[in-house]
């Protein structure tokens, strides 16, 4: 055996050990799409937001897409609604509090603050606060905050 076909044994042995293939075509896009995911997330972290986007911007960092995407909107609708006076057409949004949000009186920032959170399943208050804050720098949903109670 030469030193090439040493080395390339080597390489095939050493493929063997460290190297494993996927099983599929699909297990090979699994891992592609993990890899894009993990890529935007990283992109979405590094850049810096352009106001003019910021609830875009406030949406890819917190992963609402699809049906909480969905359910925030819905209730953002419904909301604006209340405040404007706007009859609303009443659907079912899971998690949300049917009650709270269909109420015939203006929300508070409070009663918003909560079905905010309901609709894309977070406790934690300092998102909904940085959504308030991306939806005032992009300039939509103003009717909804002015709901906010501090300084945008």
């Amino acid at each position: 055996m030469n030193e090439y076909e040493r080395r390339l044994k080597e390489l095939e042995d050493a493929k063997e050990k460290y190297v494993q293939e996927p099983e599929s075509e699909l297990e090979l896009l699994k891992e592609e799409v993990a890899q894009l995911r993990e890529m935007v997330e990283f992109l979405s972290f590094s850049k810096v937001t352009n106001e003019k986007y910021a609830f875009w911007d406030w949406c890819v960092q917190h992963n609402i897409f699809g049906d909480t995407r969905t359910r925030l909107g819905i209730v953002k609708s419904v909301l604006t609604n209340r405040l404007t006076g706007q009859e609303t057409l009443k659907k079912n949004i899971p998690g949300v509090s049917m009650d709270i949000l269909y109420s015939p009186s203006p929300p508070s920032y409070q009663e918003a603050k909560k079905l905010l959170m309901e609709a894309i399943d977070t406790q934690n208050e300092e998102t909904i606060e940085e959504l308030f804050r991306a939806l005032h720098n992009q300039g939509i949903f103003q009717d909804l905050t002015a709901l906010y109670p501090h300084k945008l």
